[in-house]
């Protein structure tokens, strides 16, 4: 049987390959906002109980993590006004390999 938890964590990994195969720094920030947000609410599906203040702390984590540092980012972007792409080192074909190995 898989786990819910196993399935979070598995997307978490494919969001991590999607990042190397992308340039475009607006669909970074979301990704980090998707890992924000899927991270933060593993405990959710860990089959503990929860106490009133661990769901609040994982809401929070989950707010800050998931909206709060991507939107200060892309509003640092916006001030800045950087336009360009993201350029790795090694290329995209490269770095998918590498992520994937």
């Amino acid at each position: 049987m898989i786990h819910p938890v196993d399935t979070i964590l598995a997307l978490v990994l494919l969001s991590v390959l999607f990042s190397f195969g992308s340039s475009r720094l607006p669909a970074l920030i979301k990704v980090i906002a998707f890992q924000g947000v899927v991270v933060s609410i593993v405990p959710f599906f860990m089959g503990h109980q929860l106490s009133a203040g661990g769901i609040v702390f994982t809401v929070v984590t989950m707010l800050i993590r998931g909206i709060g540092i991507p939107l200060c980012i892309y509003l640092a972007i916006k001030k800045v006004a950087i336009r360009r792409e993201v350029e790795p080192i090694v290329g995209f074909h490269a770095s998918l390999l590498a992520g994937l190995v």
